[in-house]
């Protein structure tokens, strides 16, 4: 959606279909993205319209969603009826030599399905596997496992984990670190007290809380 003046764009927003999960039922929903405004056109109503608008788009919807980007504009969408309701956890992981293997996978389906087995019983949004190879692809991001669990490595040059998840996690990440050469890194997890998303109910009740990771 976006409005044009003059054969100017002055706002604008994405709207990405995508599914919430809580483990057992899957509700349709959609991902707010590159929500914007020019700077000289703000405080207009501009983003205002385009999101009412694309509220009445996505009737049969269950849910909107949006990662904010910044707290600031927090205030801004809860007048809309989003609340922060996901949250993540970054966690410092310390490099070391378990002894453990390591291996790289491109096998999309598998982190799906352990995505899925990590998360049953935690409202969130689903990955599918091509979600997994697109999102690397465009990340230029690696994926790691190591049992029952994957980590995402963003990049060899900066010790980011942007996603790990299963059982072995941990050890999984602090392998994968000495394998890299890291002393240190951060990774990305549920149960955490970081507010990272919100959550508009269109359709469907409001849960109390959530996990989410584009």
């Amino acid at each position: 959606l976006l409005i044009e003046e003059n054969g100017k764009i002055i706002s604008m927003l994405q709207m990405l279909p995508t599914v919430l999960s809580d483990g057992e039922t899957e509700y349709p929903a959609y991902y707010i993205y590159a929500a914007a405004t020019d700077p000289d056109f703000e405080g207009q109503g501009k983003m205002s319209c385009l999101l009412n608008e694309s509220f009445k788009i996505n009737r049969d919807t269950d849910y909107a969603i949006l990662i904010v980007g910044n707290n600031s504009l927090i205030k801004f969408y809860e007048r809309f009826g989003f609340s922060a309701t996901f949250s993540i956890k970054k966690a410092r992981i310390k490099a070391e030599n378990l002894g453990i293997t390591v291996k790289k996978t491109e096998d999309f389906a598998l982190l799906e399905r352990i995505a899925e087995s990590s998360l049953k019983g935690v409202f969130h949004n689903k990955r599918f596997a091509d979600d997994f190879r697109k999102n690397l692809f465009c990340s230029k991001a690696s994926a790691y496992i190591y049992n029952d669990s994957y980590a995402i490595l963003e990049s060899t040059d900066k010790a980011i984990i942007s996603e790990t998840l299963g059982r072995d996690s941990a050890d999984l990440c602090s392998q994968l670190l000495y394998d890299k050469n890291f002393s240190s890194g951060v990774a990305v997890m549920p149960n955490g007290k970081e507010k990272i998303g919100m959550l508009k109910p269109i359709r469907a009740n409001r849960p109390l809380s959530g996990y989410i990771n584009m």
